[in-house]
């Protein structure tokens, strides 16, 4: 079965729109609706800026649309719950931009040592986009060196994970670097090829899990559990099997593993080894979502270690699988 290819056409602004006016309109947009005239208003700005500024947002997930008027996705709502100063709005960009895979591969490259022409130039072979070579190489160089993802040389600053919650300007500024960080961590790890094709929830479960590690190893076991079985309830949806009968990583695993066609034969989509390593996943993932064991009714404690290390034999298993699946190749 082949790699599954990104027809869609990403529509991209037309203008190299700041981050400052995106932000407005954003705003606005999360005290009530508006039309692109009211954003015109509010803004001061030019109709077609606008609209470059509608356009950005929108494809970073920021904004949504309904009968032409603009309004935030419930989540940055709560991102713009507080009033927010400029250094805590260029923050809030900076998630939502590093939330955005097609930016991350982008990133990866730069951090590779790519120009980057060079970078935009790779994602242009996983990605359409609706304008040329040239305006993305300006637009994403901006939009970095905005948000502090790149330094005015255009070179990706690093910054060491740390675990934090709470939102003052210091504290927010490292939470964000430490989820940036972990996400390029992940297009390493899992390959650019499996990255694209996660889900944004199940690349943002893989994230949290590692954020939560170290403090909340039962929920970092969770979040990973809850990216795995997606993900293997994803992989079934593509090669035709109904899985929504089935409860739980052990179950959607088996089922991969030992389906059988119309004639009654046996089918595998998976590898026995993929197989084998899933079950032990799913194991490790009840004990951090059962309270006690049914025979002793003794409860499990979750160390820190153990929750890592399901987390990348999580990450792993993803890439293997889906190597194996779409690709037949035998990779771990």
């Amino acid at each position: 079965m082949g790699i599954i290819q990104m027809t869609d056409i990403i529509n991209l602004p037309s203008h190299n729109v700041s981050i400052s006016l995106i932000m407005d309109s954003v705003e606005r947009c999360s005290v009530q609706k508006a039309s692109l005239t009211e954003l015109v208003s509010y803004t001061g700005k030019s109709e077609a800026y606008v609209k470059s500024a509608i356009t950005a947002a929108s494809v970073l997930g920021m904004l949504l649309v309904s009968d032409d008027l603009y309004y935030c996705s419930s989540e940055c709502h709560n991102d713009l719950d507080d009033i927010l100063t400029d250094e805590l709005r260029i923050q809030v960009f900076r998630k939502w931009l590093q939330r955005w895979e097609p930016y991350m591969l982008f990133i990866k490259y730069l951090s590779h040592g790519d120009s980057c022409a060079d970078a935009v130039r790779k994602i242009g072979s996983f990605y359409n986009f609706n304008i040329k070579q040239k305006a993305i190489e300006s637009l994403f160089s901006n939009w970095g060196k905005g948000s502090g993802i790149l330094d005015s040389n255009g070179k990706v600053v690093s910054a060491p994970i740390v675990f934090l919650d709470t939102r003052d300007i210091k504290q927010m500024k490292e939470e964000v670097n430490s989820d940036f960080n972990i996400r390029l961590y992940l297009v390493s790890a899992l390959t650019e090829k499996v990255y694209k094709w996660l889900n944004i929830d199940e690349i943002d479960e893989l994230v949290t899990s590692m954020l939560k590690y170290k403090n909340e190893p039962r929920m970092a076991i969770e979040c990973a559990g809850r990216a795995y079985e997606d993900f293997l309830r994803r992989i079934c949806s593509e090669v035709n099997l109904d899985a929504q009968k089935k409860n739980g990583i052990s179950q959607v695993a088996n089922h991969l593993y030992s389906s059988r066609d119309d004639l009654g034969n046996n089918i595998s989509f998976i590898h026995s080894k993929q197989y084998n390593i899933s079950q032990g996943i799913g194991d490790i993932r009840n004990m951090a979502g059962h309270s006690k064991e049914a025979k002793t009714m003794e409860r499990w404690e979750l160390s820190e270690v153990g929750a890592l290390s399901l987390i990348l034999l999580v990450i792993a298993n993803m890439k293997s699988v889906y190597y194996y699946v779409f690709d037949g190749d035998y990779k771990y």
